[in-house]
């Protein structure tokens, strides 16, 4: 015990320890700890949690005032913090909220984002910054309370382009409970009584979310160096503002031409003042720039402008280089947190739409659907599909023209995603209010589509009953919708209109890739050409494809052939004619360069109409399959170089490329000729037909003319091959699961994000 007694010269010379005054009034987080509270703002306590420090309201701001100072005092007397070494605090601070960020990489799964680390698990660092910019700022105790700030929550209030604040209307259909109580209560208004049934008020509204930063003030050198830290670390400020102009525009002459969704004005606006700010603080203008930076990132329409560069950039690198799109796409999953999936108003689902999009651009069709799916559902809880809920909560124009627009979007969405997948669609025509149709939105472009968008639901539903209906029955089904779609395809207005030999806005024979992005006008005033073109050939395009859907049912077994000869004969060119088109504008144009993922789609859907021809009746169709079949294959061969998923399709058809020579080789093996084997379904193995030597020569055909693309030696009869069944079922199931709707779309691209 005496050994642990100290000495009595050390208790000379230790200074005399004192207790610490009490102040008069304690933090609401002190408080509820029950704790000791130094008085400051914020208090030493709060600032090493990091958590929110504030006074109660109640307190006069001159008393805060009056404290602050007399605790001020009170440290410099005693050797308390200083302004130094608030600073280095701020530093240590900033240290841990990247040790924070280097372990939610490193966690898979976590679902945490930088934007909810700084915001969430620091929050005291957001309210150093505040408290310094403003030491007498007053905050609820509600906020006070709580340790760590609430995610950003999704808007149902959101400001428009024109500075307006829309709604996001409510629409109760006849078997809901609000339905019965409106009608009560017009029917009490009718009596003459009032409304006395429950009413569910005006449509929801609620705060909007974006994040505002305060002020930076001029002195404080920690604080510029942690916002400095925040901006580098979002994917714009590393992209150039020509860059991303530029990306801008070519989404706008695509895929904005023909899902227009957003305004490109507003976003160019604010993409501009954005862009206007992050250079200011490069260059050292730090006043008022932080503010201004900070709370144009974390707003809906700079999340909006990341999507659509992102898209752009992947239309003008490839998928090849999407590195940097993950990277804004990711930052905006972060930054809207789960406000995707409580979207409400028109500009709150706008982010569902633009992020299918980009997943569709990617060929994640799997996700790309789940997306519309929710963006279609959205439509239909807010109205958009009923003329009197569009009158009543868009009683002006323009604002009624963009809602219209965007639900024919959509609606144009579901359904390509669901043909895309072979799932059934979110918004049935049998919804619709028939006079939406005659409202005005002014877009030509969706204004066509709408017509060949019911088509396409009819194409959908033919093919899920096909199997249950009498073979007259289905051939006149399929006679009258091709009729349908061929006199769609004929309404086309002459400024949509494609004519084969056509070769791009620019004239060279090339479309024009020399752009300069001006961000003060709109995309569609400056490059309409380019714009009117590309949907010139995707209405072209899509109508082949749409028939190449309608006659597919027809081709899946030798018995359907048989069946439907005469169908099958017209599903043969359909398939060549939209394979021609595409090797023309390959041949021709950018787009296929540009728009791979995209025309993708129409490739495959026509290549597999040609496959199934030449493997259920290689005999009668083969010789006129034959040349465009190459060029089909030597097409994706060369857009795979570029692209991603398309190569993950190549890599399963290349097997296909010396298809010829193979079957030169099984007939030599065999001792018949090619024209004599075919496939019998019932067997489920090979045949020898009865065709006489003069029909066997009709199968060897002329050479194929494809030695600038494939080479004359790939093609040649005298080729071997080996021991080879013709079209296996191997290679019969390979490339029939390109069409299974059960196909799993990720394993065709690998997309971290998630």
């Amino acid at each position: 015990m005496s050994s642990k007694r100290p000495n009595d010269n050390s208790l000379e010379l230790a200074p005399k320890t004192k207790r610490s005054r009490y102040v008069s009034n304690a933090c609401n987080e002190c408080k509820r700890r029950k704790v000791k509270c130094t008085g400051d703002e914020p208090c030493e306590r709060c600032l090493n949690s990091m958590t929110i420090c504030s006074y109660p309201r109640s307190l006069a701001r001159g008393d805060v005032d009056a404290l602050s100072a007399s605790a001020s005092r009170q440290h410099e007397d005693n050797g308390g913090t200083s302004l130094a070494n608030m600073d280095m605090q701020i530093r240590t601070i900033m240290e841990k909220v990247d040790s924070l960020h280097q372990k939610m990489n490193s966690l898979s799964g976590a679902g945490t984002s930088l934007h909810e680390a700084t915001h969430s698990e620091t929050p005291g660092l957001v309210s150093l910054v505040e408290q310094q910019q403003n030491p007498s700022k007053e905050t609820t105790d509600e906020t006070s309370s709580n340790s760590i700030l609430p995610r950003i929550r999704s808007p149902r209030r959101l400001t428009s382009p024109s500075g307006t604040e829309t709604l996001s209307p409510e629409y109760h259909g006849p078997t809901s409970s609000e339905f019965t109580f409106t009608v009560a209560n017009e029917s009490f208004s009718d009596l003459g009584i009032g409304g006395t049934a429950v009413s569910n008020g005006s449509p929801k509204q609620a705060m909007n979310p974006s994040f505002s930063p305060p002020a930076m003030p001029g002195g404080h050198t920690a604080d510029k160096t942690l916002l400095r830290r925040l901006l580098t670390r979002d994917p714009l400020w590393t992209i150039q503002r020509s860059d991303a102009f530029r990306w801008m525009n070519i989404y706008h002459d695509s895929l904005g031409a023909m899902y227009p969704v957003v305004e490109s004005q507003h976003l160019e606006a604010k993409t501009h003042m954005l862009f206007d700010a992050l250079e200011a603080i490069k260059a050292g203008r730090y006043r008022d720039h932080f503010s201004r930076a900070l709370e144009l990132l974390y707003s809906g329409a700079i999340n909006e402008t990341k999507l659509l560069i992102a898209m752009g950039s992947i239309m003008d690198l490839g998928v090849v280089n999407s590195e940097m799109a993950v990277q804004l796409v990711q930052s905006v999953l972060d930054s809207s947190d789960d406000s995707l999936m409580n979207a409400e108003g028109i500009h709150g689902v706008q982010l569902l739409v633009l992020t299918a999009l980009f997943y569709l651009h990617l060929d994640e069709e799997l996700k790309a659907s789940r997306y519309v799916c929710l963006a279609s559902r959205r439509c239909l809880e807010m109205g958009l599909h009923r003329r009197e809920t569009l009158l009543k909560h868009f009683p002006a124009e323009a604002p009624r023209k963009e809602a219209l627009r965007f639900f024919w979007s959509v609606f144009m969405l579901d359904r390509r995603s669901s043909l895309g997948l072979g799932v059934p669609f979110v918004i049935q025509d049998s919804l619709v209010d028939p006079k939406l149709v005659a409202m005005p939105f002014d877009h030509l472009y969706l204004r066509t589509m709408i017509p060949f968008t019911k088509l396409s639901g009819k194409a959908w539903h033919m093919s899920n009953v096909f199997g249950s209906k009498d073979p007259d029955v289905v051939r006149d089904e399929v006679d009258y919708l091709d009729y349908q779609v061929l006199q769609w395809q004929r309404q086309i207005p002459e400024s949509l209109r494609y004519s084969p030999g056509s070769s791009g806005p620019s004239s060279d024979g090339h479309a024009d890739t020399s752009r300069v992005a001006h961000p003060t006008d709109s995309t569609q005033e400056r490059f309409p050409q380019r714009s009117q073109f590309f949907l010139s050939v995707a209405l072209c395009v899509r109508a082949n494809q749409l028939r190449n859907v309608i006659y597919r049912p027809l081709l899946q077994s030798p018995s359907g052939i048989q069946s439907y000869s005469a169908q099958a004969t017209t599903a043969l060119l359909a398939a060549q004619d939209s394979l021609r088109v595409l090797v023309e504008l390959e041949t021709s144009t950018d787009l296929l360069e540009r728009h791979t993922v995209f025309f993708k789609h129409f490739i495959v859907s026509a290549l597999g109409n040609l496959l199934l021809l030449a493997v259920h009746a290689a005999a009668e169709y083969w010789a006129g399959i034959r040349d465009t079949f190459y060029a089909a294959l030597a097409l994706l061969r060369r857009l795979s170089t570029r692209c991603g998923p398309v190569m993950r399709v190549w890599d399963r058809l290349k097997g296909l490329e010396d298809l010829h020579d193979k079957i030169a080789a099984r007939r030599r093996d065999a001792g018949v000729s090619a024209a004599a084997v075919v496939w019998d379904g019932d067997s489920g193995g090979l045949r020898t037909s009865e065709k006489s030597n003069t029909q066997n020569d009709e199968w060897r055909g002329d050479p194929l003319d494809m030695d600038q693309t494939l080479g004359s030696d790939q093609h040649d009869d005298d080729g071997s091959g080996g021991e080879y069944m013709l079209f296996d079922s191997q290679i019969r199931d390979e490339f029939a699961g390109l069409f299974d709707s059960s196909l799993d779309v990720a394993d065709l691209f690998d997309f971290p994000v998630e």
